[in-house]
């Protein structure tokens, strides 16, 4: 039996589902696919655990609630990497992708749904893919746009096959269409909380009302299709201080109002609110559904992938995943 060695940075809703996962369903994934998933590593902002023998799933986070005050940082503190180890970034800190190069020359592959490592410059996303390979580990993110949604390997499939990328339409966010979908003239401010409450947003839910986490979504999905976007080149729209007249006015046309994300191979992209039909499939989209429109020459009726978008443990769910393409 194989054995994959867990490091993982973050132990929010997030980590939390995952860890909660992990303690779960290891005995089965060791059963059925031969892989013993091991962890050796957990971390939150205050304080961390290390073990490279592996940790008891049972209590952990007490262990971790006493565990080591950093003088150093968790990713120094990371041994050299010993057979298959792999640095599971569940945080949404903006300086974790500087520390990815290191983490990697300790021989560790990384698994991530933290997005802003991926949708900074176009440079610094090419020299962490590069860094990887010159390295020879992996590096697998597919859980930071759609969550469990299999968006990122579809596009890469697209690229990787010679298809001829047209157009992609896309709901990005599970929190926003949350909202718009349970709006219908209720209090909006009281409908975001409720949105926190349940773990939709980003920890700051502004940044999803700033249309910023759908930006750096689209930013990502982009680069996947091999358009070197960055993000001043995408038209963004927040959501608007009227959105009670904006969600009046397409009702009035029998319209839906949905937060849409849209790109073309020749790079100009569109991150806003649009006024959809009620037959287009992104007006079907409940909750906290997302859903990718791909066109293609290949596929000029649109590939469509929906499913719920936002979430812990669908998070977790796609993190689990990408651990074990990598085990």
């Amino acid at each position: 039996m194989s054995r994959t060695n867990l490091y993982i940075a973050g132990y929010g809703k997030v980590g939390k589902a995952l860890v909660q996962m992990l303690a779960e369903n290891a005995p089965g994934i060791a059963s059925r696919k031969g892989v013993q998933l091991v962890l050796c590593g957990l971390a939150n902002t205050r304080r961390y655990i290390l073990n490279p023998e592996g940790l008891s799933w049972e209590g952990i986070a007490d262990r971790l609630a006493n565990g080591i005050i950093p003088g150093t940082a968790f990713s120094e503190a990371l041994p050299q990497a010993d057979g298959n180890s792999i640095f599971v970034d569940c945080t949404a800190d903006a300086g974790m992708g500087d520390l990815y190069p290191s983490i990697f020359r300790k021989g560790y592959s990384v698994v991530a749904c933290n997005k802003i490592p991926f949708s900074g410059s176009y440079a610094k996303f090419r020299a962490l893919h590069e860094e990887a390979i010159k390295c020879g580990v992996s590096l697998h993110y597919e859980t930071t746009a759609g969550a469990a949604l299999p968006v990122l390997v579809t596009l890469d499939r697209v690229l990787q096959s010679g298809d001829e990328f047209v157009k992609m339409e896309a709901v990005l966010s599970g929190t926003l269409n949350y909202l718009l979908d349970n709006y219908k003239g209720k209090d909006f401010v009281l409908l975001v909380e409720d949105a926190r409450k349940k773990g939709y947003t980003e920890p700051d839910p502004a940044i999803d009302l700033s249309g910023k986490d759908v930006l750096r979504k689209t930013i990502i999905l982009s680069r996947q299709l091999g358009i070197p976007l960055e993000q001043e080149q995408v038209a963004l729209e927040p959501i608007p201080d009227n959105i009670e007249e904006r969600y009046r006015q397409a009702a009035v046309k029998g319209l839906i109002l949905r937060y849409v994300a849209s790109v073309t191979p020749d790079g100009k992209a569109e991150v806003g609110l649009r006024e959809v039909s009620p037959e287009s499939p992104l007006a079907a989209l409940h909750g906290t559904d997302n859903a990718v429109l791909i066109t293609t020459k290949d596929y000029p009726s649109p590939m469509l992938i929906q499913g719920a978008g936002a979430g812990p443990r669908q998070t977790a769910g796609g993190i689990l995943a990408d651990i074990l393409l990598n085990s």
